[in-house]
């Protein structure tokens, strides 16, 4: 199944505030939308301190953003990572509607997941 298939099945298969295919209209006016074979990214900056309704409404603009709100992600997070056009301090997400809206410091997501990656592809002979 390809990236944005996965994240397609997803919006089918849980409660989500709108349709794929609307959303993914607000996030092609007002953010970016990568889609490729390895991974599928929409994302827009934000503001951290703005309200979940403000960050999770694709058509709301913010001044002077200072976060990376991802709304949808499938791939490998280092994929991510190098497609994202440039840094803000901070990058956030939730995941479902119950879960709540996080916000991580970007230095350290970015530590974590690299982290993640190294210890996957150790060897077991070191």
């Amino acid at each position: 199944m390809s990236p944005v298939d996965t994240i397609r099945a997803m919006y089918r298969a849980q409660p989500t505030r709108w349709a794929f295919a609307e959303e993914l209209d607000g996030y092609l006016s007002h953010g970016w939308v990568i889609n490729s074979p390895e991974c599928f990214l929409m994302g827009r900056e934000v503001r951290r301190d703005g309200t979940h309704e403000q960050i999770t409404d694709p058509w709301f603009i913010f001044d002077k953003p200072d976060a990376w709100f991802v709304a949808a992600y499938a791939g490998k997070v280092n994929t991510a990572l190098t497609l994202i056009p440039f840094r803000h301090r901070w990058v956030g997400w939730e995941r479902g509607l119950k879960s709540g809206l996080r916000f991580h410091d970007f230095d350290t997501f970015q530590k974590t997941c690299e982290s993640m990656t190294r210890s996957k592809t150790r060897s077991p002979l070191r």
